[in-house]
């Protein structure tokens, strides 16, 4: 089964409640600019086990996005 993205979730939600969704295209911009967070998310992780940083993913979290 496949796994629903955060964005995929809350579109599906809005869906439901919503006789149509606003914007389509600001959704599809959502969810392109989270398959590229977890896309890099991905290549960051790899390049930390690979380099022997270690980084805890709050540390991640903070520094990317606070």
């Amino acid at each position: 089964m496949k796994k629903q993205t955060a964005v995929e979730w809350l579109i599906e939600q809005l869906e439901c409640k919503l006789e149509s969704l606003p914007e389509p295209n600001l959704f599809d911009q959502a969810k392109e600019m989270e398959r590229e967070y977890i896309m890099d998310a991905f290549i960051k992780g790899e390049l930390n086990y690979l380099s022997k940083e270690i980084q805890t993913p709050k540390e991640y979290y903070t520094s990317t996005y606070e």
